[in-house]
Parts: C-alpha cells; sequence; structure tokens
C-alpha cells in the first residue's frame, strides 16, 4: 500500500520519473545544437571570441534549465511540508473522518498531501479503518484485488459490461451501510452535502434532514480548525499550493451555501463575507450570486462581483439569467446588454418569457 500511494503522490503530481526519462534526449538535442553552431563558426571565422560564443550560450541554456528544474520541483518540494496549508488540509480531512470511513480522492491536489499525511501516520488510520481510494482505478481488476485483501468485508462488485460511474455508485450504495464514502467532487445525480474539504454520500432526503444538524456542526467544528487564509508571496507563487486554497476557498463557500439552504441564513452570509473581504478568492460561485439575488442583498453581491469577470456566468443560461438579474436589481449598467440578451437567447432557446434589463 506504501509504495502504491508513494508512487501515485510522486508520479502524479511532480512526474518525476518523466522528467528524469526526458533529461538524455534533452542532452542529445543540445549537444547537436552545440555541434552545428561549432561547425557553422568554425567554417565561417577564425576569431576566438566567436568560437567561445556556442560555448556561452550553451552553458546559459544548460544553467537556466537546471534551475527551472529546481526551482519548480526541488525547491517546491523541500518547501511543501513547512508550508501550513498543506499540513493542515491533510490533518483535518483525515483527523475529521469518523471511523470507517472511505476517501474516494480523484485529484492529486488533495491526493498528495493526503498520502503525505496517511503514511505518516498509517498505523492510526488503519485503525480508526480510514482508507484512501482511486476511483478512476476501479476499473481495473488487480486494483480491486488490492483493494480487496486490504479491506477484507469491502464489496467491490464490478460489471464490466456496466459503464464505469455506474459501477462506481453501485459499490457506494451496496457498502453504505458499513463505510461513510466521502469524495472530493460531487459524482453523478447522487445526494452529495458538503463535508470539510470533501463531499459526504447521504442516501436519501429523508436521512438529509435528520442529519442537517449534526453535518452542519462537524462542518463548524472543521472550519474552526483549518481556518481559511490568504496565502502570502512566497505562497502564491507555488502553482501547487495556489491550486490548493482555491479548493479549501471553493470547499469553505460550498459549507456557507449549504447553510443557507439548511435555514441558517446568519452563519451563511458570516461565512460569504469572510470570504469576500478577507480571502478575496479568483474564482467565483453563480450559486452564490444567486444566493444574494434571492436575498436581494446589493452590499454583498457588489464585494462578491467586485474582482469578477462577465465571462465566468456565460457557460449556462440560469448563471447567465443571475448576472442579468444582477445588473437590474442592483441598478448597474452592463457593458453590452444587447450582447447578454443575445446570448440568453441561444443558451436558452425554449425560454418564454423574454427577459428585460
Amino acid at each position: 500500500m506504501l509504495t502504491t500511494l508513494f508512487s501515485a503522490a510522486t508520479f502524479e503530481k511532480f512526474l518525476t520519473f518523466v522528467y528524469l526519462s526526458l533529461i538524455p534526449f534533452f542532452a542529445i538535442g543540445l549537444k547537436y545544437i552545440y555541434e552545428l553552431v561549432s561547425a557553422f563558426v568554425s567554417k565561417h571565422s577564425n576569431k576566438k571570441i566567436i568560437q567561445i560564443f556556442p560555448k556561452l550560450i550553451f552553458f546559459i541554456i544548460l544553467i537556466v534549465y537546471f534551475n527551472t528544474i529546481y526551482q519548480s520541483s526541488l525547491s517546491t518540494l523541500s518547501l511543501l511540508p513547512k508550508t501550513k496549508n498543506f499540513n493542515l488540509v491533510a490533518q483535518q480531512i483525515l483527523k475529521s473522518s469518523p471511523d470507517k470511513s472511505i476517501l474516494l480522492i480523484n485529484h492529486d491536489r488533495l491526493l498528495f498531501p493526503m498520502t503525505y499525511e496517511y503514511l505518516k501516520n498509517e498505523k492510526q488510520y488503519l485503525k480508526k479503518r480510514i482508507y484512501i481510494i482511486n476511483p478512476s482505478a476501479l476499473s481495473r481488476s488487480f486494483y480491486r484485488k488490492r483493494l480487496q485483501a486490504l479491506i477484507k468485508n469491502l464489496d467491490l462488485t464490478y460489471d464490466e459490461q456496466e459503464k464505469t460511474i455506474d459501477n462506481f455508485l453501485n459499490i457506494i450504495k451496496i457498502n453504505r451501510a458499513k463505510y461513510n464514502f466521502f469524495t472530493d467532487i460531487e459524482i453523478g445525480t447522487e445526494l452529495w452535502v458538503p463535508y470539510g474539504m470533501l463531499w459526504k454520500y447521504i442516501p436519501d432526503k429523508k436521512t438529509l434532514l435528520s442529519q442537517t444538524p449534526k453535518l452542519l456542526m462537524e462542518n463548524q467544528n472543521f472550519w474552526k480548525q483549518l481556518k481559511p487564509y490568504k496565502l502570502n508571496a512566497q505562497q502564491n507563487n507555488l502553482l501547487y499550493l495556489k491550486d490548493l486554497n482555491n479548493v479549501i476557498n471553493s470547499a469553505y463557500e460550498n459549507f456557507a451555501l449549504f447553510a443557507y439552504v439548511s435555514g441558517n441564513k446568519t452563519l451563511a452570509k458570516q461565512i460569504l463575507a469572510n470570504i469576500m473581504i478577507d480571502l478575496k478568492p479568483e474564482t467565483v460561485k453563480p450559486q452564490t450570486l444567486t444566493l444574494f439575488m434571492n436575498e436581494k442583498d446589493c452590499i454583498l453581491a457588489r464585494y462578491y462581483m467586485k474582482n469578477t469577470k462577465e465571462e465566468t456566468f456565460f457557460s449556462k443560461s440560469e448563471d447567465l439569467k443571475t448576472i442579468i438579474k444582477y445588473y437590474g436589481l442592483c441598478n448597474i449598467k452592463p457593458k453590452d446588454p444587447e450582447k447578454l440578451m443575445k446570448l440568453y437567447d441561444e443558451l436558452k432557446k425554449k425560454e418564454d418569457v423574454p427577459l428585460s434589463l
């Protein structure tokens, strides 16, 4: 298990072995270019300074190349364990997971730090019967065999004739009485509820209603421990950490939306105000703007849209409808109202009632 997890973490995120395998070919290419330039210079000039020039260029290229490799790989790897987000995210996800939990992690942005933490305290998590599974690998028979050997009572019945996602959801449904299931992305049309950085599988709405108070409390406890914050200049230069931080802010916002639809609007507004004023996320959720429009809260809406590009809302008709409503309700003049209306008509051809700004 250790070898599999470590390989997944290093290879998927940093492609270490791919980089190493490409170095010889890169060196051969440099040598070939060097020989061509040297031959050209030798043929057309006898001046020593010109003969030295290709060597100088060659060494400059090498220095730039190895400096880039160091900055993007070795430097990043050495900083990650010392960075607050790297440790806290993984620790909080794993420690907040209840006993008998299966964490279905799709993206390496979470797989890497969680693997790092899991391997440090493997006995502790195995004792709690917490397991990390890669959903995309469930279609491979050898992977299922290894999982079956590790998790004895997990039913991994898999029908090769069915779609991958259907098999995946069937495994969850078959085993839901024995394990809690969490994932880093919502899958299918099933009922998934925000749970810290992840989504928790809920079998039906009746169960959700009975568990909502507990889920809200567990989410609050999670975010009290993690406490999202803005990256400093050094951390912001690390693309991996920047991406991870965006995911943290997005998950925090998911909790706010869950609190809102659960009836705890005061808590939801407090969280959203904190996100907009203190965290200033680079990405926005159209459904959050919809929430503000339902509440007719133009103050929070303006804060939320301050650094947002209009194009963010152009992918779905409902999202576009939301921003049109925002412009009208909050007395904001759009750059090109005709373009918005035309785009909306294209996205929503079946709409009977035309919108007006």
